[in-house]
C-alpha cells in the first residue's frame, strides 16, 4: 500500500480499481462526505476515498507493538501527512479508535471475516461511529469460504486429538446469521446478497505462488491453526498433511486458488 500512496501523492496516480472496488464504491451514497475504511484491505478503495471524499479515515488492524507492523504504520502516516487521508489503528480486535466526529459511511472490504473474537461488539462500535442515517457498506467472507482448506485443517487437528474450534481464525457467517447480527446492533438491512468468485491465496514471504499455502500457515491467517500444535516437528507434519490434502483441489497451474464466498451488504443506521 505504501508504494501506491507514494505514487498517488507525488504524481496523482491511482492504482487500478479492483473488482471489489468496482462492486463497493457505487454503493456509497453521493451524500457521504466523511468515510471510514475499516481494514484498508483494498488500496484501490482507500485511495479513491481520499480523492473523492472530504474526509477519509483508514483504520488498520495491526499490532503496533510488532516491529514490522509499527514500521508499516509509521511509513503510511508519513505518506498521508499532506493528504486528506488519515490512518489509525484498532485498539483491539473488536473496538475502534475514539473519533469526535461521526461518519456518513463506514466501508469494509473483507476484514470482518478475519476478526472472529467478538463480532457483536465490533458491530456495535461501527454503529456508534455512524451519524444518524449513516450507512455501513461492505463485503465479508461467508459460510463456505475456504471450505476445502478449513476442513482439511479441522480434520488434521482432530486426528491429533486437538479441538480445532478455538484455533479457527475466521468468522464466516451465513446470510441469516449476519443479518441477525446487523439488526441486533441497531441497523436496518436493505441489501444483503451473495457474491462468489475464484481467487488465489496471496503470496506473503517469497515471490513464489506455489508456496503461498505454506506461507499461509507460517506468516498468514493459518498460523493460528498451526500454533495449536506446540511441537515444531509435529507442526511441520500438520502443514504437510493439509497441503497434501488440498493439492488436488486447490493448486491450479502452480497457483493456490479457492472459491471466495462473500456476503455483500448495505446496512443503515436509523
Amino acid at each position: 500500500m505504501t508504494q501506491w500512496l507514494t505514487r498517488m501523492f507525488s504524481r496523482g496516480a491511482l492504482p487500478p480499481p479492483s473488482e471489489a472496488c468496482n462492486r463497493l464504491l457505487p454503493l456509497i451514497s453521493e451524500k457521504a462526505h466523511s468515510v471510514m475504511d475499516l481494514g484498508c484491505t483494498d488500496v484501490s478503495i482507500f485511495t479513491r476515498l481520499g480523492r473523492d471524499c472530504e474526509r477519509a479515515v483508514g483504520v488498520l488492524r495491526i499490532d503496533s507493538a510488532d516491529e514490522a507492523d509499527a514500521y508499516t504504520l509509521k511509513n503510511m502516516k508519513s505518506k498521508l501527512v499532506d493528504s486528506k487521508l488519515e490512518c489509525h489503528v484498532m485498539p483491539t480486535v473488536s473496538t475502534l479508535p475514539d473519533f469526535e466526529e461521526k461518519f456518513d459511511c463506514i466501508i469494509s472490504e473483507s476484514i470482518l471475516g478475519y476478526l472472529p473474537e467478538n463480532p457483536p461488539e465490533l458491530l456495535q462500535n461501527i454503529f456508534n461511529n455512524l451519524k444518524s442515517g449513516g450507512e455501513f457498506v461492505g463485503e465479508l467472507p461467508a459460510d463456505g469460504n475456504l471450505e476445502v482448506l478449513r476442513m482439511a485443517c479441522y480434520h488434521a487437528l482432530q486426528s491429533l486429538g486437538v479441538d480445532p474450534h478455538p484455533f479457527d481464525p475466521f468468522y464466516f457467517p451465513t446470510a441469516k446469521q449476519w443479518k441477525q447480527q446487523l439488526i441486533a446492533a441497531g441497523f436496518t438491512v436493505p441489501t444483503l446478497k451473495p457474491v462468489s468468485f475464484v481467487t488465489t491465496i496471496p503470496v506473503l514471504s517469497v515471490d513464489r505462488e506455489d508456496v503461498a499455502l505454506i506461507d499461509f500457515f507460517y506468516v498468514g491467517h493459518g498460523a493460528k491453526f498451526a500454533n495449536a500444535i506446540p511441537d515444531p516437528d509435529a507442526r511441520r507434519r500438520f502443514v504437510a498433511e493439509v497441503v497434501s490434502c488440498c493439492y488436488g483441489r486447490m493448486l491450479k497451474q502452480n497457483r493456490w486458488t479457492h472459491d471466495e464466498m462473500r456476503l455483500q451488504f448495505v446496512a443503515k443506521k436509523p
